[in-house]
């Protein structure tokens, strides 16, 4: 091979060289792109889903829940499963009708939406680590059922920590039922 034909064969296998690397880095472009469009279609039917499952909890959205046994059950539940999930115990649980909301300082107006509203404080007891109690603290007050600390008290025991707090939730009365 004289100098010349290798002169000219180096700047052609560059080029070739060079449109290998554009080949693969397009090919490699185009894959990117199919599993970005991968994740932003499971991400929109992740979207859906939760929206669905947000309205099929529509009923616990309400500031006061229908009265039924299985409110009372579901809410008492739900505060196990939060305990549980914190590494606290329950020593007791307990749940007390408080009665008809009156409020004398509010409107008509306001009292008519209170009308058949009634308050249950449920007490509850609990022993474990501080950051535990202070955690089902932070999930019951950021559940989306309201739900009002109406007192707490807390030691410090051998074992731990122990609290007890009362929350205040809201049921109304289901339609046909005395108010």
């Amino acid at each position: 091979m004289t100098s010349r034909n290798i002169g000219l064969a180096a700047p052609v296998v560059c080029a070739l060289l060079a449109f290998a690397g554009l080949f693969l880095q397009n090919r490699r472009m185009d894959q990117v792109s199919a599993e970005l469009t991968t994740v932003q279609g499971e991400a929109a039917k992740a979207a859906e889903k939760r929206k669905a499952a947000e309205a099929a909890q529509s009923d616990l959205r309400y500031a006061a829940s229908d009265s039924s046994s299985a409110e009372d059950l579901r809410f008492m539940d739900n505060l196990r499963k939060q305990a549980q999930a914190r590494g606290l115990e329950i020593t007791s649980i307990g749940a007390s009708l408080i009665g008809k909301l009156e409020r004398p300082d509010q409107s008509p107006a306001d009292m008519k939406m209170l009308d058949g509203v009634q308050e249950v404080a449920t007490t509850v007891t609990l022993v474990g680590p501080y950051l535990g109690l202070r955690g089902f603290l932070q999930d019951v007050t950021a559940h989306n059922r309201l739900c009002n600390i109406k007192s707490l008290r807390w030691e410090r025991t051998a074992v731990g920590s122990e609290m007890s707090v009362t929350l205040a939730r809201y049921i109304k009365a289901a339609s046909g039922t005395p108010k």
